[in-house]
C-alpha cells in the first residue's frame, strides 16, 4: 500500500475531499472520478438527497483532523493513516502534486470501525496541537471528525469504496 504521507508535496495549503462510491462508478476510470470531483467543487449543498450526498469535504482542516486522529501530522501506517489521506494512489490530476487515492471496501470497513470506537471529546481534549487554537477552529475540527465518523459508517454499511481528492495549495 502506498500512503500519501510518503509524498513530499504534502503541505499546509492543501484541501481534501472524499467520495464514497460504488464499484461501477469506480471502474469508469480516473477521468470520470476527476470530472465528478470538479462538479462538486464549489457546491454549497452536500447533504442527503443532493447530487453530492456521497461527498465529504474535509477542506484545509485535513492536517488538524489528521493530528487529532493519530497524534502526528501525517501518519504513515496503521488504520488511523487511512482515514484522511491514506490509500493507494490512482494518479496525479489537476495541478502538479494533486492526486486521487482509493480505499478498498476492506480498508473503508477498517477505518469505519476505527472511527466508530473513537471518542471525539477525548481526542480533542488531549490533542496538544489543538489546545492553542481558537474555539471556533476546535469546533470545526470536531465537526469534521463527526462528519467522517458518519461518512465512513455509511460507506462501510453500503459496501462502498472511497476515493480521496487532494488539491494543492
Amino acid at each position: 500500500m502506498v500512503f500519501l504521507a510518503e509524498r513530499e508535496e504534502v503541505s499546509m495549503g492543501m484541501s481534501v475531499t472524499k467520495w464514497r462510491l460504488t464499484e461501477d462508478e469506480f471502474i469508469r476510470g480516473i477521468d470520470f472520478l476527476e470530472s465528478r470531483f470538479e462538479e462538486a467543487q464549489g457546491e454549497e449543498d452536500w447533504g442527503e438527497e443532493t447530487n453530492f450526498s456521497n461527498f465529504c469535504e474535509i477542506g484545509e482542516l485535513w492536517d488538524l483532523v489528521n493530528v487529532a486522529i493519530s497524534g502526528v501530522p501525517i501518519p504513515a501506517q496503521g488504520v488511523g493513516s487511512l482515514v484522511v489521506l491514506g490509500g493507494d494512489m490512482l494518479g496525479e490530476v489537476g495541478e502538479p502534486g494533486e492526486l486521487i487515492t482509493v480505499l478498498t471496501r476492506q480498508e473503508v470497513a477498517e477505518a469505519a470501525h476505527f472511527l466508530r470506537d473513537l471518542s471525539i471529546d477525548s481526542i480533542v481534549s488531549t490533542c496538544e496541537q489543538l489546545s492553542t487554537l481558537p474555539d471556533f477552529v476546535i469546533s470545526e475540527v470536531r465537526q469534521k471528525l463527526e462528519d467522517l465518523q458518519y461518512f465512513y459508517a455509511l460507506a462501510a454499511q453500503e459496501g462502498h469504496l472511497m476515493v480521496t481528492r487532494v488539491y494543492g495549495p
